[in-house]
């Protein structure tokens, strides 16, 4: 299994008062856009419905080649 993401959750209490805490995300490796190599990502997460992706070391694959380090966020919306 590969290592927890680790990151800073940022929410918001009923008062609407912002609030940070350091979490992790346990990961898993997966064909998330095949033909490319497998990537790691994490469940979606309950309040949000988010989830991220982390590209192990040395991943890389002719068909994504982006420039530089890349963040992605993405979401669904119902």
């Amino acid at each position: 299994m590969p290592n927890p993401f680790k990151c800073t959750r940022l929410y918001a209490d009923a008062e609407s008062e912002s609030h940070f805490e350091a979490i992790e995300l346990d990961m898993a490796s997966m064909q998330f856009a095949p033909p490319a190599a497998a990537l790691d990502a994490s469940d979606p997460i309950e309040t949000t419905n988010n989830s991220w992706m982390r590209l192990p070391e040395g991943w890389h694959d002719a068909a994504q080649q982006p420039p530089q380090t890349v963040v992605h966020c993405g979401g669904r919306r119902d």
